[in-house]
């Protein structure tokens, strides 16, 4: 439009230069009175009439020209008015009301241009209610800005792409659009966070509103955290935020992390059969922050989960390395979440340490029974598969949980440990006791009772047919260096 207005303006321009010039010479002449000379009138008559209709020609132009510019800047105006509405100020990417007016109208409300979404996935990243609890607004910044060109850099040229707040993005193109490496589930480090996002594809997309898709991606979140989604069982933070929850975070991050180690007992020997390895966190003031379920959960689930995993592998070789004295090889048990141990980051750690050294057939996997899933193959697949390289799989917190019968013959366990609250929380009888421990031995799995503050407690488990025991009623939580000196190594030095 302003190329055809500006090209006869030029035109006009130039011929209003000429005819006027000629006006001015008429008009010198008259004034000179040169025109009383051999004159011809009707010639300069004409040549003034042409000059006027030349400039009036120019003025209408521009009086078109500038009706027109008025109309374009207020299309400008109003096109920006609505990338302000359907733009997301966080992201710069299209918001929630663009997605929703695409699905019900099939035409893009900024350019009214018809969108194409044949493929439509929700891309949802966890631990993101997290970021907003203990992270401030620059650092969401910051990650949300890596997140972004994480799908930009891996999307296709004619892939939109849009975000719908609280780490929940969509993208849609008439062809296959990912963000994954792994298909449907990637990881990306970020200034020493592990951030996982989860991709999810939608079959109709017109059937959802935007609401409806943040619902059914936290939904989607809250399976892969209960471990029901099969292809990977991905945890996440605890909601619900206790005092002590900021400060984890902050020691997590910092790696304010000390691992201790509480012998196990076997009933049969009275003596030490094992280590068990805990971790215990930092504050600021060197002091141990009190555990809760919701910082066992941010150990095991979180976006410090694999960092976290891979310094405890880094210290389990060195407990082993320790620990495995002459013909005394003692076992080492850690606690594993099932939420990871499908993961394939998780692996990567294992075969690290394995390369490094690290014994398999001296270590016990430990998972709660609170994280454990029921019939998960891919959990079970992967017990499996340390099963074959050697390690042992307990239950640990038995009687806290919902656990069933078959579930422990599912995922067929070495070990089962009777949970502490769930030992002192019960009336127990020698018979009631001795049925429950029978019909664990009838599954082909050993019984570990943990939590006991009294040995006649130990000795009477010990009568119903329990192998082991762990409690500060036989030996607290150590050093790595008094583990070492402890029973028969009291005069090694580590």
């Amino acid at each position: 439009m302003r190329k055809r207005i500006f090209v006869p303006l030029l035109i006009g321009l130039f011929l209003s230069l000429i005819s006027n010039s000629v006006a001015i010479e008429i008009v010198y002449n008259l004034i000179t009175a040169e025109i009383l000379k051999d004159v011809n009138l009707f010639d300069y008559i004409g040549r003034l009439l042409v000059s006027t209709a030349v400039t009036l020609w120019l003025a209408v132009m521009v009086a078109i020209f500038l009706y027109q510019d008025r109309e374009r800047q207020a299309e400008i105006q109003n096109h920006k008015e609505k990338l302000l509405l359907y733009t997301n100020k966080e992201s710069g990417l299209r918001n929630a009301p663009w997605l929703d007016y695409v699905l019900s109208t099939g035409k893009d409300p900024v350019t009214g241009q018809e969108v194409k979404h044949d493929m439509f996935c929700l891309h949802t990243t966890l631990w993101w209610q997290a970021f907003s609890q203990y992270c401030d607004e620059g650092e969401r910044t910051q990650l949300l800005k890596f997140l972004v060109e994480q799908i930009v850099r891996t999307a296709t040229k004619d892939t939109v792409i849009g975000y719908l707040g609280n780490g929940v993005f969509y993208t849609f193109t008439d062809g296959v659009a990912r963000v994954a490496i792994n298909d449907d589930y990637a990881e990306f480090d970020w200034n020493s966070y592990n951030i996982a996002v989860v991709l999810t594809p939608i079959g109709s997309p017109t059937e959802y509103n935007s609401y409806q898709f943040v619902s059914l991606s936290r939904s989607i979140t809250e399976n892969i955290e209960a471990g029901t989604v099969p292809f990977k069982d991905v945890g996440t933070v605890a909601k619900k935020r206790s005092a002590s929850m900021p400060e984890a975070w902050a020691a997590l991050r910092e790696n304010h992390i000390e691992f201790v180690y509480q012998p196990i007992h076997e009933f049969s020997t009275a003596n030490i059969s094992s280590f068990e390895m805990l971790a215990r966190l930092k504050d600021k003031k060197n002091g141990f922050i009190s555990m809760s379920d919701e910082i066992a959960m941010l150990l095991e689930s979180s976006p410090f989960s694999l960092s976290f995993h891979q310094l405890l592998f880094e210290r389990l070789l060195e407990a082993q390395e320790k620990l495995q004295i002459g013909s005394h090889d003692l076992a080492i048990s850690i606690n594993i979440p099932a939420s990871i141990i499908s993961r394939p980051s998780f692996w990567d750690i294992i075969e690290r340490a394995v390369s490094a050294g690290l014994n398999l057939s001296q270590i016990a996997f430990e998972l709660t029974e609170r994280t454990l899933p029921s019939g998960s193959k891919a959990i079970r697949d992967s017990l499996s598969a340390l099963r074959a390289l050697g390690a042992s799989i307990h239950l640990d917190d038995f009687g806290s949980g919902q656990s069933s019968i078959e579930t422990i013959s599912f995922y067929e366990f070495d070990i089962v440990k009777l949970d502490r609250e769930f030992i002192l929380g019960t009336q127990w009888s020698p018979e009631k006791a001795s049925s429950l421990i029978a019909y664990l031995h009838n599954l082909n799995v050993k019984v570990l009772v943990e939590g006991i503050e009294e040995k006649s407690f130990g000795e009477f488990f010990a009568a119903a047919g329990a192998e082991f025991v762990q409690g500060y009623a036989y030996s607290k939580p150590m050093s790595l260096e008094k583990a070492c000196k402890l029973g028969t190594f009291e005069d090694k030095v580590c």
